[in-house]
Order: structure tokens, then C-alpha cells, then sequence
């Protein structure tokens, strides 16, 4: 099976007025047709980057670099020719974390949905009775009530399922969802994704989930990527993943799901003197099996069973 989306060696730096900062390193990304695929790392590692980096959606100051690029089967050598605005909104949709950041709070639910039908006019045809037979597959069971409302009028969960239902419509090949679950709590967490998990199964819509949170890529994902510091530093399925995580960093994220119980921290102790040189494993500081390679550029070692790891310890493979 191909890749409907495959990049490698993705850097992109952010050209400030007072500082150049990397915010991601030679990742590599392949999305595959009707899989969940769950990008995976703590706040700041990169990965909302390289999301909105799949809809074109970085800002001018941005530098993208990439060794290849594929779309839809079609490859691409600059980024700036993509044609971004036929697939945006379109064959690929995205959900953010917070639905009130995607709600026009001045416009009753109906009111996006026809301007979201107006402009697919010349994509797909779609009516309102089509959002009522999407709306109902959300759980949403007085429709009329739903359409005639407010954001404001609706809870936190009924504006993300809201926002979900405008980024399906389009019957989008690839879904990104940002951290879409991150403002509710648990039950309608687990409701959300018990959504999600029939729509995709049904549409076979290949999903890119943007998480820190390892609870919600057991329920949901096939297929798990870990990002640390802008580098993909782990690739396998979600099963191998949490019976065997490779990468030092993603063992210490699996571990991080216990508490210990005497309560200790499960921050690593790190070492000050090991700053990361600009291409060293950027978790040599933390890593309690570091040797003195760390500090040489590491690359992604692939191995069997549809897995990949940059680490040093898997040099053999």
C-alpha cells in the first residue's frame, strides 16, 4: 500500500525578528489510506508545526526544507508550488483544539454550514439534509434545534463535534485534528473518540492526531509517531509501541502513564554540560544509556515489523 502523504527530511525555521529558531528536524512522515496515525510529544516539540505544515498554513517567516515531497501522487520539489488552496478546506481538513477559535460566534450553526456548502460548490455538491445525516452520526439527534443555535448556546463537546462535522463535510481525504479532545474531560473525551473511531471506519478517512497524551493514542491510533524537540525520533504501530517502546525518550513517555508508588517524579534527571549540539540526539542530556556517538548526528534506523528509531542503540540493525 502507498502513502497518500509522504515527506522525509522536513526541517522547518522560524525566521524572528530576534532569534532563528528550528522548529522541525529532517522529520519524516508517511500517512497511509484508512489509518489513524498519531503524532505524539510534549508541548512545544514541534508537531503542531508539522501539522499545519500539511495545509500550507505556516506563516511567511517560516523557512520549509524537505528532501522529498508527495501529495496525492504527485511529487513536489518546491513547496511554494503546491497548490494548497485546491486541497485546503477540501481533500484535507483539520480540527483545532479549541472549537470557539472555529465557530463564528455572530452566526447560528446553519449559517456555517452554507457558506462551508457554498464554497465546496465547485468540489462536491452537499445540502443541509447532508448535515443533518452527519450531525446525526455525531449523536446529535434534534438537528433542527442544533442548526438554529448559537456557539454560545452550545456546550464545549457540542462545539468540537460541531467543528468536526464542518471539517467532514467536505468528505476530506486526510483529516488533521490538533488536539481536539484537550478542553473536555474524560467522558466526553471517550464519547469524541468513540465518534471519530466510527466515522473513520466508515468514510476510511486517513487521520493525522496530534496528541501529549498517550491515553487518547491507545484508544484511537494504528500507528504512533513521537516527536521531541522537532525531531520524529519513533515510528510503529500503536500495538508494538506500547509493548516495546525503542527510543529512550518514548519509554520514558509509556512510563510517565504510572504513578509510582511512592510517588516519586518521573522527570528524568538530566545533565547540564550535555547541551545537544545542533544535529546530537537531542535527548543526550536526559538519556540514561548516552554514549559519546549521541553527539554525532544520528539517523533514523529502520527495522522490521514497519518500525523506525533514532538512536544510536539500534545502529546494528
Amino acid at each position: 500500500m502507498n502513502p497518500i502523504l509522504d515527506i522525509q527530511d522536513l526541517s522547518i525555521t522560524y525566521h524572528l525578528p530576534d532569534q532563528v529558531l528550528k522548529a522541525v528536524r529532517n522529520a519524516s512522515l508517511a500517512l497511509y489510506p484508512n489509518t489513524i496515525h498519531a503524532l505524539v510529544g510534549e508541548s512545544g516539540s514541534g508537531k503542531s508545526t508539522l501539522g499545519k505544515t500539511l495545509l500550507g498554513l505556516l506563516p511567511g517567516y517560516a523557512e520549509i526544507n524537505f528532501r522529498t515531497f508527495r501529495l496525492f501522487e504527485t511529487s513536489y520539489t518546491d513547496f511554494s508550488r503546491v497548490p494548497w488552496e485546491s486541497f485546503r478546506g477540501k481533500t484535507i481538513t483539520i480540527v483545532f483544539q479549541n472549537p470557539e477559535l472555529s465557530l463564528n460566534p455572530v452566526l447560528k450553526i446553519q449559517e456555517h454550514f452554507v457558506h462551508l456548502i457554498d464554497s465546496l460548490s465547485n468540489h462536491k455538491v452537499h445540502t443541509l439534509d447532508d448535515v443533518c445525516s452527519l450531525l446525526q452520526m455525531l449523536g446529535f439527534h434534534n438537528t433542527e434545534r442544533i442548526l438554529h443555535a448559537y456557539p454560545s448556546e452550545l456546550s464545549g463537546g457540542m462545539q468540537q463535534r460541531i467543528a468536526l462535522a464542518l471539517a467532514l463535510l467536505p468528505e476530506p481525504d486526510i483529516l488533521i485534528a490538533d488536539e481536539p479532545t484537550t478542553a473536555l474531560d474524560v467522558t466526553l473525551q471517550s464519547q469524541f473518540l468513540a465518534y471519530v473511531r466510527a466515522l473513520q471506519n466508515e468514510k476510511k478517512l486517513t487521520i493525522l492526531w496530534i496528541t501529549h497524551d498517550l491515553r487518547v493514542v491507545a484508544e484511537i491510533a494504528n500507528h504512533v509517531h513521537v516527536m521531541y524537540r522537532g525531531w520524529i525520533i519513533e515510528n510503529a504501530p500503536v500495538e508494538s509501541f506500547f509493548d516495546d517502546p525503542l527510543h529512550p525518550y518514548s519509554r520514558f513517555l509509556r512510563s510517565a502513564l504510572y504513578t509510582h508508588e511512592n510517588g516519586s517524579s518521573l522527570i528524568p534527571e538530566g545533565d547540564s554540560s550535555l547541551s545537544p549540539s545542533k544535529n546530537a540526539c537531542p535527548y543526550i542530556s536526559f538519556c540514561p544509556y548516552r554514549k559519546h556517538d549521541c553527539s554525532q548526528p544520528i539517523p533514523l534506523f529502520h527495522l522490521p515489523d514497519n518500525r523506525s528509531v533514532r538512536c544510536i542503540l539500534y545502529y546494528d540493525y
